[in-house]
């Protein structure tokens, strides 16, 4: 293999660990949507979102695993392989932490805030297992 081709590659394999570091899945119905992610029927770990601003393109530094909605309102990130997710927006830093303890050990619970990247928090809750709350990401007038 000679250089060129190597360094292709390598460069190749470089950015697919970036895209799997930070990133939106896609929705693939019935089951594998936001609407059904942060319904009470759902057990799975995750912060539910809905947004007034365009969080499609995370900005370099976010780590985190989710799914958007098809008209961009809406969102959840869920838990991955990390127990802590970082998803960095242009006026915005949400946090989510995982496996967060609930009021009894049969709950899987998350920890989720809003913030301003000034670092002035907006929202914040703990999600359970039949949480019906969403975090809410408003529009910041210019």
């Amino acid at each position: 293999m000679d250089r060129r081709t190597y360094l292709i590659l390598f460069i190749g394999a470089l950015a697919s660990i970036h895209q799997t570091s930070a990133g939106w899945n896609p929705e693939q119905p019935p089951n594998w949507t936001v609407g059904y992610y942060c319904s009470d029927l759902s057990s799975s770990s995750r912060v539910c979102f809905t947004t007034d601003v365009d969080v499609s393109k995370p900005k370099a530094g976010s780590n985190f695993e989710g799914m958007l909605s098809a008209d961009g309102k809406s969102f959840v990130i869920y838990a991955g392989r990390d127990e802590a997710a970082l998803l960095l927006l242009d006026d915005f830093t949400i946090r989510t932490k995982f496996d967060v303890p609930g009021s009894d050990e049969s709950q899987r619970c998350a920890d989720g805030s809003v913030a301003l990247s000034s670092g002035r928090l907006i929202d914040t809750t703990t999600f359970c297992n039949g949480t019906s709350y969403w975090l809410h990401v408003p529009a910041i007038p210019k």
